[in-house]
């Protein structure tokens, strides 16, 4: 983290937003792939926990797309709806 007093990253991606068959939720599958990289990177260094980490995300299939590609790495997922 560039900043381990302010645990927070923003990253800038030159994605795209999609939608899939007739669903009215969006997801951004370069986003999601970076997400999976950011987190399998702060955990394989070995100075953040697992349960330190957080990803939020607006979008039910941005969720549903994130769960998919973070689940390999055997986290805990939660999901909080609105």
């Amino acid at each position: 983290l560039p900043n381990p007093r302010l645990p927070l990253l923003v990253i800038g991606i030159a994605g795209r937003d999609e939608r899939e068959g007739n669903s009215p939720s969006w997801f951004n599958a370069a986003e999601a792939a970076e997400v999976r990289r950011v987190v399998d990177d702060l955990r394989s260094s070995g100075r953040v926990d697992a349960r330190q980490i957080g990803v939020i995300a607006p979008y039910r299939k941005q969720v549903g797309k994130l769960r998919c590609l973070l689940q390999p790495l055997c986290l805990q997922i939660s999901t909080f709806n609105r």
